[in-house]
């Protein structure tokens, strides 16, 4: 028989956890959520712990491309950069690829042409700082099942740039930010 003054066991709390009592019993031991109740309310991370996989596959087109005709104006404004900015009909080009990038449901039925590869390869060679807008064109171009195909085979050197981007660790955060999303 337990003497009066001893606690009987359906009164034994659990152990804090504590480094000292290294999870033993320690009779008035508050329990974690006594601790917790204690602390008062606690912080909570929507972003952590990430449960399953973070997928990249949208995008705010109307930014992208307000930020691309931006710095498309500027790179014409700049006789050393005139040559690298997007003529009248390469910006209707890109326009055409943002509507197929924006029209999912139909990636099984719709392709990119040749030279619109070919712009993307030309903008890819725009001054490090105007480059975002051009990555995450890219990043939503890999999605596309014709536009993986060609990048992974002929467009490859050009996701080169891409890669540059990792590696270096140079130029803008947003571009560093971006060539991981597309790689």
């Amino acid at each position: 028989q337990l003497p009066p003054s001893a606690p009987t066991p359906a009164a034994a709390k659990p152990a804090s956890g504590s480094p000292l009592t290294q999870g033993r019993y320690v009779p008035g031991a508050p329990t974690p959520a006594e601790i917790m109740a204690m602390a008062g309310p606690s912080s909570t991370y929507r972003q952590f712990p990430k449960i399953g996989y973070l997928s990249f596959d949208s995008a705010n087109f109307g930014g992208i491309m307000k930020k691309l005709n931006e710095f498309n104006a500027l790179l014409a404004a700049n006789l050393g950069t005139s040559a690298l900015a997007m003529a009248g009909d390469e910006v209707n080009s890109i326009n055409k690829m943002v509507d197929i990038l924006q029209n999912t449901s139909f990636y099984h039925s719709s392709r990119f042409l040749s030279y619109e590869y070919d712009l993307i390869k030309k903008l890819l060679k725009w001054p490090i700082e105007n480059l975002f807008p051009v990555l995450d064109i890219l990043r939503i171009m890999l999605l596309h099942p014709r536009a993986a195909e060609y990048f992974a085979g002929d467009g490859l050197p050009s996701l080169a740039i891409v890669f540059d981007q990792l590696r270096s660790g140079s130029g803008p955060v947003a571009n560093r930010l971006l060539a991981v999303r597309a790689a």
